[in-house]
């Protein structure tokens, strides 16, 4: 067993009883893995911290290096004077932090969490269900994901019928899926004004993901807070994302 998996296991509490007693006897006569074993427990408790805590410390980190790349420093000359465990930490809360703040920035999240609905005409009442035949084809043309194609479709039908949530909540998705935002919120918002929506929950979900494609923080939280509050398949998904928006 190697000193990576030794100190791994000693970490984790995985070592038998004869393990341990090798890893003590061996740490005091070893002084490379003492070296290795403080490093990993200094990485470890340094981004163990207080996530508002750990991202100041970064960000005075990333002032501090830029600052000294005007003065034509590198940053493998910055870190010289500390100590290895030390210069090791910054580099790795360094990649920690571009990584958390690029897959939590709103185009990552959106890309993350949104999904078009998933529709069927069999929702709608069995085989009777007096759906028309362009319209049948519009459903037809969103499950096989010809958005375009469904959204123009979808349009015509709506024309003849208005109150049809179902449809307008699709071409909102359609709109979505085409990158007409903008279209969509306008649309899910229509869609919200009506009295006793069954589809209330998946609107604000919908309507939150534009917000946040839109950079409209506050409105998507508001969105999102509304669904983290009330039991629906979208509670935890919110909770989620409240947590990471900025």
């Amino acid at each position: 067993m190697n000193n990576n998996e030794l100190i791994e296991k000693y970490l984790n509490g995985e070592l038998t009883s004869d393990e341990l007693a090798y890893f003590k006897s061996k740490l005091e006569n070893d002084k490379e893995l003492a070296k290795e074993l403080q490093l990993v427990t200094d990485v470890n408790e340094f981004l163990n911290n207080d996530e508002p805590k750990f991202k100041n410390e970064l960000k005075e980190m990333i002032i501090s290096y830029k600052k000294s790349k005007r003065k034509t420093i590198s940053l493998k000359n910055a870190l010289k004077p500390m100590s290895l465990a030390a210069s090791i930490i910054i580099l790795v809360g360094l990649s920690f932090y571009f990584y958390y703040n690029f897959n939590n920035s709103n185009a990552q999240l959106y890309k993350k969490y949104y999904h078009p609905y998933e529709y069927s005409v069999v929702e709608r009442s069995g085989k009777n269900t007096g759906i028309n035949e362009s319209l049948a084809q519009a459903f037809n043309e969103y499950n096989l994901q010809n958005y375009d194609k469904a959204l123009v479709l979808f349009n015509k039908s709506i024309a003849n019928d208005t109150a049809n949530q179902v449809v307008e909540f699709l071409i909102a998705n359609c709109y979505m899926q085409t990158n007409q935002t903008d279209s969509a919120v306008i649309t899910l918002k229509h869609l919200l004004s009506y009295r006793n929506n069954l589809l209330s929950k998946n609107i604000s979900w919908y309507l939150g993901l534009c917000y946040l494609k839109n950079q409209e923080n506050e409105k998507a939280k508001q969105m999102f807070k509304y669904l983290a509050e009330h039991n629906n398949f979208y509670a935890e998904k919110a909770k989620s994302l409240l947590r990471k928006i900025k």
